[in-house]
């Protein structure tokens, strides 16, 4: 008798803590983000493309020395995709200009469809600085957030050769040279405010 009596009790102990778990989630939800939270949401998203570009980008490098333009994407529901031209005897006459094109249609797309929330273009550069005479090879990343964020960072990368061995030349990263300019809105563009 007094274990029907405590589970019974036990039962509406459990739903009362479970009312009020439920009350507390949904005001929470109703509260709106500050501006500081709402730059760090969007700061944390755009690193964590911006972290998983830069390593894939590592890995093609390490397998061809190279790397083909590609894009991923954080979607609605948070998970990150990616994706490139796939490599057939059609793309295989198109320029990185055409392929980086291809990949900035497809973003605006999803874009416009309200099917992701930030993306990334990755692909491989040789850029001239201001004011230096040598071009410096590096990975552009163009980044768009849908709430307003948009810049391209270059990551220089550098050759090391070792002229005794060659099966020791490497590309590095100059991750202490990155360089961030605003750039304007390409993927998010259509998009009203």
């Amino acid at each position: 008798m007094n274990f029907k009596v405590l589970s019974v009790a036990a039962l509406l102990v459990s739903t009362v803590c479970f009312s009020v778990v439920s009350s507390a989630e949904s005001i929470a939800d109703k509260i709106p983000e500050t501006s500081e939270q709402i730059e760090l949401r969007i700061e944390a998203e755009l690193n964590t493309l911006f972290r998983d570009a830069m390593k894939t980008a590592a890995i093609h490098l390490g397998k061809s020395d190279q790397v083909e333009p590609f894009g991923m994407m954080t979607k609605v529901d948070g998970t990150i995709a990616i994706f490139k031209i796939s490599d057939n005897d059609k793309s295989r006459g198109l320029s990185v200009v055409q392929k980086a094109h291809s990949i900035r249609k497809l973003l605006s797309e999803l874009a416009l469809t309200k099917q992701i929330t930030s993306s990334v273009l990755t692909m491989f550069a040789t850029l001239t600085k201001e004011g230096q005479a040598t071009p410096q090879e590096g990975l552009t990343f163009e980044m768009e957030h849908k709430e307003g964020i948009s810049i391209v960072r270059f990551l220089p990368v550098s050759r090391r050769i070792d002229s005794e061995n060659s099966e020791n030349n490497k590309l590095v990263f100059e991750i202490e040279s990155i360089s961030t300019v605003n750039k304007p809105k390409t993927i998010f563009a259509s998009i009203l405010d």
